[in-house]
């Protein structure tokens, strides 16, 4: 059996869910060529990965799906379970949905980013109450919090300890993503931000990639 990587779960867009999703599954691939890699866009307004996807042409193997039903994770669980090799990897919409909520039962690893404001922080209150509803696996979900657009790295030592309670409760805190254009200018021409040039991007990046290796 593959694995179920989702990134999101949360009530806000605009906080780099679908640049972590597509980043992560270009590096991935790019780092782990004995894996196959499949990207489900549950956002079919935006469809942001979809987009990224179609502009791409360096690893043509990635796919991408829209999943706009529930009864559509199905395809997903399918594909996991052809292969140990297959990895998921879900771009949840910023919103709840049956899709949305859904997907967190059969996730196995889950980045939640969100932006390090006083309203996103209450909002995590809402991921962790929409993890809560899951069933099936996703009681044995690994999940770690994204602070993103980091302008400083002395605000991420006063979030992570606003969030010491979930922190102890076992969510794990992830590497920070900072703000970067090379972000915003790479996902335009279908690469992720190291292809792009960005050294430093993809580092912040490789931590994520690298909790998923340990785990495959």
């Amino acid at each position: 059996m593959g694995k179920i990587i989702t990134v999101g779960l949360n009530q806000k867009g605009g906080v780099g869910k679908s640049t972590i999703a597509t980043n992560i599954a270009v590096d991935l691939a790019r780092n782990r060529p004995d894996l196959n890699i499949r990207v489900f866009d549950t956002d079919v307004e935006l469809t942001a990965s979809m987009d990224f996807f179609e502009e791409r042409m360096i690893i043509p193997s990635i796919k991408c799906s829209v999943i706009e039903h529930p009864e559509e994770l199905e395809e997903v669980i399918s594909f996991v379970n052809a292969s140990d090799k297959n990895i998921a990897i879900i771009d949840n919409a910023g919103m709840s949905t049956e899709v949305t909520e859904s997907s967190v039962a059969i996730t196995d690893l889950l980045f939640i980013p969100f932006r390090m404001s006083s309203k996103d922080l209450k909002a995590l209150g809402l991921f962790i109450e929409s993890i809560n509803k899951a069933n099936g696996r996703g009681s044995t979900i690994e999940s770690f919090l994204v602070p993103n657009y980091i302008y400083a790295n002395a605000h991420v030592s006063k979030v992570k300890n606003k969030l010491k309670p979930l922190i102890e409760s076992g969510f794990k805190f992830g590497s920070g993503i900072k703000t970067r254009n090379s972000y915003t200018d790479s996902a335009e021409v279908g690469k992720s931000a190291l292809e792009y040039g960005d050294i430093k991007a993809g580092k912040e990046i490789f931590y994520l990639v690298e909790e998923i290796s340990k785990r495959v």
